[in-house]
């Protein structure tokens, strides 16, 4: 029985109960007890008074007595003989439909019914997408459960402690803008989680969960209790980046992200925010903190103090204490292997000429000896005034940043151009360059033949038998720029050849039409 049955049974049961538990001495007693069941308002589980006849009670009390309180509820919500069979949509498009949700789990429903549109030549809106949605979800193919499937994660816990770290970012409480008091900000919590033993290595408010904030928290951690052996992130744009991966490969660190949307494997990180929010976020929002150094105090003074002192509920043991138990296969590191982990790297080509390498716009002075060389340049982003130079995997020296003078001697001087000996090469080049020049000169033409702009336009003006426009003239102005030097000899035929066949009083655009192909023609 559904909870409604039972409901109803229930009901039903305490209408006839008088006459079925009680034990009655003569047949007037029966028969007035019947009487008081028919004639009595009773309240039905809709919440109406209602009254039930002689014939019902009878019914009931032979129901009851054939099949117990489950005969009190027959009839009731009988399944339908179609039952799981769809008479709105047909047995092929849902097949297809079902195939199109295999083919791609993102797709909507609302997509999987264009689809079927375009593909059956079906009228738009002959399927309902709720319709088709429950036909869907009643086969099995949801896109939830083909995504992932029932089951699909695994509790996991990690033997010992530091060899799995989770770490993540929670939004929290709002702070006046230390940039614009006026305004206020909302600051992120950076957070680090052992896995086995649930202890907070480290965590840190931020005004924003940006890549120097979180290398600024991973530090912090590393030196609080050592390294891991596996850093798990977020698959954040923030967490992914070529500093994490250089500095967890430096130090030795297995770096891994969380599938998108699949914030369950990363179970015990939002676990810990939740505790956090629940026991002491709340409570600091209403503490009237105003700066982020003294919400970090409160912070940590509630991780140390309260959280790391409870006996957690799963490994039933303090988070400390679960720790200290596994101290002594921590791998420590110190604050140099840090700051060396955390140097930026790139590829740099040493200038040929200066020596120098360029970095952010700012200059560093390397030896002469890698002039023209490739080298990789690792610098902290801190440490700006100077930077490690290594060619081949090797290190090999420290550049300083240097100004650019206003003045500099010459390290090497250049040969003077007077000291150069003629060279038969060269000799030989220039005689075969100037022979073939010779060869392909164009016939050369008296500048006196080579008419000026306005003695182009005036010439062209002259021989058409109209007054031209300021738009033609500016056109015949262009034209001279673009084709110019111009014979006149070349000019006058072209606009004669181009009159004589178009006549006097033709636009000047079939005049430049008919000059520039007489010019290109004269110059191939």
């Amino acid at each position: 029985m559904n909870p409604k049955q039972e409901r109803v049974a229930l009901f039903r049961f305490g209408v006839i109960a008088p006459l079925i538990c009680r034990h009655f001495e003569t047949t007037e007693e029966k028969q007035a007890a019947r009487q008081e069941a028919i004639t009595k308002l009773h309240r039905a589980p809709d919440g109406a008074q209602i009254q039930v006849s002689d014939r019902t009670v009878r019914w009931w009390i032979q129901r009851y007595k054939t099949a117990g309180l489950a005969g009190l509820c027959d009839g009731m919500n009988k399944p339908r003989k179609n039952k799981g069979s769809c008479t709105a949509i047909s047995a092929e498009l849902l097949e297809e439909a079902v195939r199109l949700r295999r083919e791609r789990t993102d797709r909507t429903v609302v997509q999987i019914v264009k689809l079927l549109e375009s593909s059956h030549d079906i009228k738009p809106g002959s399927i309902c997408p709720q319709t088709l949605g429950r036909q869907l979800k009643n086969r099995g193919v949801t896109r939830q459960k083909l995504e992932r499937g029932d089951g699909y994660f695994q509790r996991r816990e990690c033997l010992y402690a530091n060899e799995m770290w989770q770490a993540d970012t929670s939004f929290a409480m709002w702070l006046p803008d230390p940039t614009n008091p006026n305004k206020r900000k909302r600051t992120k919590l950076i957070a680090f989680i052992d896995d086995a033993s649930r202890l907070c290595i480290h965590a840190e408010f931020y005004f924003d969960e940006k890549l120097p904030n979180l290398v600024d928290a991973f530090s912090k951690a590393l030196l609080k209790r050592g390294k891991p052996n596996q850093l798990l992130l977020d698959n954040g744009s923030n967490y992914r980046s070529l500093i994490m991966d250089s500095m967890c490969a430096q130090l030795e660190i297995e770096l891994s992200f969380c599938k998108p949307r699949r914030p369950q494997g990363k179970g015990k990180i939002e676990r810990w925010f939740r505790t956090f929010k629940e026991s002491w976020l709340d409570e600091a929002a209403r503490a009237g903190i105003v700066s982020l150094d003294d919400l970090n105090r409160q912070l940590h003074a509630w991780v140390e103090q309260e959280y790391h002192s409870k006996v957690h509920s799963e490994i039933k043991t303090t988070p400390v204490d679960r720790w200290n138990r596994d101290e002594s296969r921590v791998r420590y590191v110190c604050a140099d292997e840090i700051r060396r982990a955390l140097m930026i790297r790139e590829k740099r080509r040493v200038h040929s000429a200066t020596s120098t390498i360029v970095l952010d716009n700012e200059d560093y002075q390397v030896s002469p000896s890698y002039a023209g060389e490739s080298v990789e340049v690792r610098w902290h982003p801190d440490q700006v005034d100077e930077v490690e130079i290594w060619h081949d995997g090797t290190f090999v020296e420290v550049a300083q940043k240097i100004s650019r003078p206003s003045h500099v001697e010459r390290r090497q001087e250049v040969e003077s151009a007077d000291a150069y000996e003629p060279l038969e090469s060269s000799k030989t080049y220039l005689r075969q360059l100037a022979s073939s020049f010779q060869e392909n000169l164009l016939p050369t033409v008296s500048r006196t033949d080579l008419l000026s702009q306005t003695e182009f336009v005036d010439l062209v003006s002259g021989k058409v038998e109209r007054k031209l426009l300021e738009k033609e003239l500016d056109s015949l102005k262009l034209f001279f720029v673009r084709f110019a030097p111009l014979a006149r000899d070349v000019v006058e035929k072209a606009v004669d050849q181009a009159i004589q066949a178009k006549g006097g009083a033709l636009h000047v655009r079939v005049i430049i039409q008919h000059l520039q192909q007489k010019v290109q023609e004269g110059r191939k």
